[in-house]
């Protein structure tokens, strides 16, 4: 991902977080299981939170694979446990969920996720 860092930030699109390198222009690496679903929990300090929308979700045996749309363009893929997607007895989304193609980024309900 291209980003910049300035003065002390690091920023990709909807990402921030605290960095100790120099300002500039600088290019960052983001696995899609180090993206977990936000808790009300104090997070770590350099933790980056963000809110999504879901754009497409993907079974894949005991995870499933999102692809979330953080707005301006940034797509991101996020893989989560299946459990954590969906504890006991909740669903946090209907497997036969299917956002519609006219739905713009406004309209989708916005989940908040934390990169750690």
């Amino acid at each position: 991902m291209r980003g910049e860092i300035l003065d002390g930030t690091a920023r990709c699109g909807a990402l921030k977080w605290p960095a100790d390198d120099p300002s500039g222009a600088a290019i960052f690496s983001l696995r899609p299981e180090a993206i977990r679903l936000a808790s009300d929990a104090v997070t770590a300090p350099g933790t980056a939170r963000f809110r999504a929308a879901l754009q497409q979700q993907f079974f894949s045996g005991a995870s499933e694979l999102l692809e979330v749309n953080c707005g301006g363009g940034q797509l991101l893929r996020v893989r989560i446990l299946h459990e954590d997607l969906f504890p006991a007895n909740t669903t946090l989304f209907s497997r036969s969920r299917t956002p519609s193609a006219s739905m713009n980024e406004d309209q989708s309900e916005r989940i908040e996720f934390v990169v750690q």
